[in-house]
């Protein structure tokens, strides 16, 4: 997979995160959807910008 493919995987998997985020906080705030909760946001925080770095530095090679 080249760097600008991956780059799009990592921002896709970002997102689905930030959704999954917000819909176990929608949830009652049971502790075990609290922890994972913010295991996803934070993964999400760090995916977004990874993948766009990916993302351009794989438009930049061309």
């Amino acid at each position: 997979m080249k760097t600008r493919g991956m780059g799009r995987s990592i921002m896709a998997g970002g997102i689905v995160c930030f959704i999954l985020y917000m819909l176990l906080t929608l949830r009652e705030p049971a502790p075990l959807s609290v922890q994972w909760g913010g295991i996803l946001f934070y993964i999400g925080i760090v995916a977004l910008p990874l993948g766009a770095i990916l993302f351009l530095f794989g438009e930049m090679k061309r």
